[in-house]
């Protein structure tokens, strides 16, 4: 996913009454309670009540696509997504009295409920239910009210509906994760009467808005605990100078009040949260709200299992004149329930319905899955899933580049490529990359014989990622390998270097087919590979790291090179792990796309190491499973924090290779399949005995596509596959074989 040091924002749209439809009439009423109406939706927007509507939003992906650091940018972005709207004079005011949030067991001990009243002197209130693509389905409420300046009458459905997706001001996804978010006092730093507001500047933390925090959440959370792990994994910044705290809640009943006091973030467990500070210190107690926290503390230790009444109960004792609304999330049943200006005799019910995820829907079992075999030509193909694939001999250009002492920068090695691919000239290129990485994850594990390994590996980036497998012969002595380039990186390559009218005019010629053009392409992708294995199975793989420093080695007579540019010159040139970590403590690294990273390296043997970087040092670690975090002793280790679960992953690989230390493809299968992220782009099991690599797409387990490394007699091998897998025996290929297996020759 493109998460970079770009900031993102969130922004409250006004959604106008004048142009909702009329208030929901035909509700159908909930049995046994008929002050409760089950509300009906859809994904054109519906009044229900004055100061409440409802509108669905399917396959939207949010905040994944655009990053920014403020809310005109953030308006911008909605506009030119729709019908490039202009709406002149916007600003954001969030502006809020109080509000108070709990959770509390349901009466029967197996749920929760998580209650919020919204205290506010004017709102109109939408409730967005968003199933994204990829990402966890939700309910969540936001106030339109907070946008000015202009008339909601100049925006349209589309800008309105996929703007409000970016500001929930509460809600719940569909792993009953709940989370609201509540105005706190700006805390005094002298005085001259100055306060101050949450403005996290740490080094390679991307930059979010208070409120975009919920969305992130509600997208990502799975559990209270991973919803923390995301507040620490972001710099966290006030708009319009408010301060608030979260609470934060889960299926299981965990909850946790998070504030920042002094901009360090403090994280507290707590079934309470008000608008005062709970850290214990200089400002506990500092804001309002104190009366109400007693009351529901009081309310809860006399009945600690209530009924959704008595959640209900303990909403309309804390009201105020100003609630706006009251909602109860229901943590087990998916369902929330709100009242809207004090009426608590009549309620509208809205029920998350979802698809559960992959694991939920097909447990790891003995499920047999689909092999296809691919034959790759010097064509670039395209599988019917979108992955391009193709097959290169000659030379790759590494070696030239190691006889020039290697290049520190992505720009350099732009420009020796180009060079070196038309006539010198005098233009100099002036290029800087930058995009934000991954969240991966990799193993090494024995094979079921216990004759030999495998590599899982799989690579979670944003959703729309193109992904070319490249089987490359060099025509050297160089190694043979099969390795996987995100295509996308290319696009930014020159995207970012538009300013260069050169290389601004060589990305346009490669688009319509120049063939100058093309064969630098081909440069770029045979050098900036994002994992792969070579013939003597060697595998290796890159996953981002937090990243607090620049990496900038410069030793005299070592060969430069970048992070980049690392996986190519191991694949090319080392036969063991051993000989890998020899080539990468010879070479001084620098870092390719300002991104930190470390490598995992294994070989047929089974070795695994992680290369880790600090500024000036390299660090090797044995491991057998390696996330997005530090594993290097405490130097490293005190850096890190959680990038999209990270210890997640390492826990769940970790205890699945332990358990069954020996395992064949279906497993590694299963084992691939147990860290998928919702973003999982691909996924590969790198047989290094067989030099065979299967590639699962789009968290698609069902079908992997096979590609085989040929080295020795070739094209003699190529003869005998097309003669073995005709059409007159494929019959007993599958006879032999428990997985259902389909070969499909692209030539």
């Amino acid at each position: 996913m493109y998460l970079k040091n770009l900031q993102i924002v969130f922004v409250f749209i006004t959604f106008a009454l004048l142009t909702l439809s009329s208030p929901i009439k035909n509700g159908e009423k909930i049995s046994n309670d008929d002050s409760i109406e089950f509300i009906q939706f859809n994904e054109n927007k519906k009044l229900i009540t004055e100061g409440l509507s409802i509108v669905e939003l399917k396959g939207y992906e949010n905040f994944i696509y655009f990053l920014s650091s403020n809310d005109n940018e953030m308006i911008n972005y909605a506009l030119n997504i729709t019908k490039n709207e202009i709406i002149p004079d916007i600003d954001i005011q969030l502006d809020g009295k109080s509000s108070s949030a709990f959770i509390v067991q349901n009466k029967e001990g197996n749920g929760y409920y998580f209650g919020k009243n919204y205290d506010l002197n004017k709102s109109n209130n939408l409730i967005v239910i968003n199933h994204p693509k990829y990402f966890f389905s939700s309910i969540s409420t936001v106030n339109t009210d907070f946008i000015i300046h202009y008339s909601t009458e100049d925006l349209s459905d589309d800008t309105l509906k996929i703007s409000s997706s970016f500001a929930p001001l509460d809600g719940m996804n569909e792993k009953g994760v709940s989370i609201s978010v509540n105005v706190v006092p700006n805390i005094p730093i002298d005085s001259d009467s100055k306060y101050e507001t949450i403005d996290q500047n740490i080094i390679n933390k991307s930059n979010i808005s208070i409120v975009l925090y919920t969305r992130i959440v509600l997208d990502f959370a799975a559990t209270a605990d991973e919803a923390i792990q995301l507040l620490k994994a972001f710099n966290i910044h006030s708009t319009h100078g408010v301060n608030v705290n979260y609470i934060i809640a889960d299926a299981s009943g965990k909850s946790y009040v998070a504030e920042f006091i002094h901009n360090k973030l403090v994280v507290t467990e707590s079934k309470v949260a008000t608008n005062f500070y709970i850290t214990e210190g200089e400002y506990h107690k500092f804001g309002s709200g104190l009366d109400k926290y007693d009351t529901i503390n009081e309310m809860m230790s006399k009945t600690p299992n209530m009924s959704m009444e008595e959640v209900k109960n303990t909403l309309m004792a804390t009201k105020d004149e100003e609630t706006q609304y009251s909602v109860v999330y229901d943590l087990l049943n998916r369902e929330a329930i709100y009242y809207i200006k004090g009426d608590y005799e009549h309620g509208f019910k809205v029920k998350l319905n979802f698809t559960p995820d992959v694991e939920e829907q097909n447990p790891l079992d003995d499920k047999d899955f689909d092999i296809i075999e691919v034959n790759p030509t010097s064509d670039i193909q395209e599988l019917d899933n979108g992955t391009l694939f193709t097959e290169f001999h000659g030379d790759d250009g590494l070696n030239e580049i190691i006889k020039f002492g290697g290049f520190k920068t992505d720009g350099e090695l732009l420009k020796h490529l180009y060079d070196s691919l038309e006539e010198k000239n005098n233009n100099h290129l002036n290029i800087t990359v930058n995009y934000s990485g991954m969240a991966c994850s990799a193993f090494s594990v024995a094979n079921e014989n216990g004759d030999g390994y495998f590599f899982g590996r799989n690579f979670d980036w944003h959703p729309e990622s193109k992904i070319l497998v490249v089987v490359d012969y060099p025509n050297n002595n160089d190694y043979a390998s099969i390795s996987t380039i995100e295509i996308n990186t290319i696009d930014v390559l020159f995207e970012i270097a538009s300013n260069d009218e050169r290389i601004r005019n060589i990305y346009e010629v490669y688009k319509s087919g120049n063939q100058i053009s093309k064969k630098l392409l081909e440069k770029i992708y045979l050098l900036y590979p994002f994992d792969g294995m070579n013939e003597k199975g060697v595998s290796v793989s890159i996953n981002k790291v937090p990243g607090y420093w620049s990496v900038d080695h410069n030793v005299e007579g070592k060969l430069d090179i970048n992070t980049g540019l690392a996986t190519r010159l191991i694949l090319n040139k080392a036969s063991t792990t051993d000989e890998a970590v020899e080539l990468l403590r010879n070479s001084n690294m620098h870092l390719s796309v300002n991104l930190n990273i470390h490598f995992t390296i294994s070989d047929a043997n089974g070795k695994t190491v992680v290369v880790e970087y600090s500024e000036d040092d390299i660090f090797i670690t044995e491991s057998k499973v390696v996330t997005n975090y530090y594993l290097t002793d405490d130097s490293l280790k005190q850096y890190n924090y959680d990038i999209f679960f990270g210890d997640r992953r390492y826990e769940t690989l970790l205890n699945r290779i332990t358990r069954k230390p020996n395992q064949n493809l279906k497993d590694i299968r299963n084992t691939l399949r147990s860290a998928e992220q919702m973003y999982t782009k691909w996924s590969i099991a790198f047989d290094q005995m067989k030099k065979e690599a299967t590639y699962f797409i789009s968290r698609n387990f069902d079908v992997g596509y096979r590609f085989k490394l040929l080295t020795d007699n070739k094209y003699q091998e190529e003869v005998e596959t097309e003669t073995l897998y005709s059409s007159s025996e494929e019959e007993d290929i599958d006879d032999a074989d428990t997985s259902d297996i389909t070969v499909v020759d692209e030539e």
